[in-house]
């Protein structure tokens, strides 16, 4: 399970990618490197998988949000994109990029 100190050592894993993964960085699959995924939240953890191939890509330990089940926005009924910086997972609409959540991460 990713905390806080894991994600915050982890670098962007496409290859041949030069961003400064400090500035943040998207989840996604190697199965797939679209940015697009799904989000479930089950006590304390958002699950996060391929939106393609479902195929898992992490579970994140998160701290303050209240839920069960699959993230999606109001704007669309469809996959999302999740971006971490800083302690932080920011979960938007993969088609608009309309906010849907702000979660922190546990340490």
């Amino acid at each position: 399970m990713l905390t806080k100190e894991k994600l915050d050592k982890m670098k962007c894993s496409i290859p041949g990618c030069k961003c400064d993964s400090r500035d943040g960085f998207f989840f996604h699959g190697r199965c797939h490197q679209s940015d697009r995924v799904t989000a479930f939240y089950d006590n304390e953890m958002l699950e996060v998988a391929c939106a393609e191939c479902g195929r898992p890509i992490a579970d994140v330990k998160v701290t303050d949000y209240k839920g069960f089940g699959f993230l999606k926005g109001k704007c669309h009924d469809s996959t999302v994109k999740v971006f971490y910086v800083n302690g932080t997972l920011s979960i938007m609409c993969a088609k608009c990029n309309n906010p849907i959540a702000t979660i922190a991460v546990a340490q």
